[in-house]
């Protein structure tokens, strides 16, 4: 019983978590939560997921963005800003 309530828990966590980062045109990148700007370095960009790491000082972010979180559009723009500044 107590590992389904466990259990229960952390997909409640995982519903309800996300993450929030932004690149622009320039290359500039950031996570939005603190507002801290970060460097971007790119890993694999490919039709089914795009993998990068957000980089500042103090820490080191992994994201992983998969084809069905956005819309086409937003992935094919995101893809270009990778491949173009990571």
């Amino acid at each position: 019983m107590l590992l389904l309530s466990y259990l229960g828990w952390q997909f409640y966590q995982l519903k309800t978590w996300h993450c929030s980062f932004w690149i622009d045109e320039a290359g500039k990148a950031g996570l939005s939560k603190p507002n801290i700007s970060c460097q971007l370095k790119r890993f694999w960009v490919s039709p089914f997921a795009v993998v990068f790491q957000l980089e500042n000082d103090q820490s080191s972010h992994f994201v992983i963005v998969w084809r069905d979180m956005l819309d086409d559009t937003s992935y094919r723009h995101l893809c270009r800003l990778v491949l173009a500044h990571g």
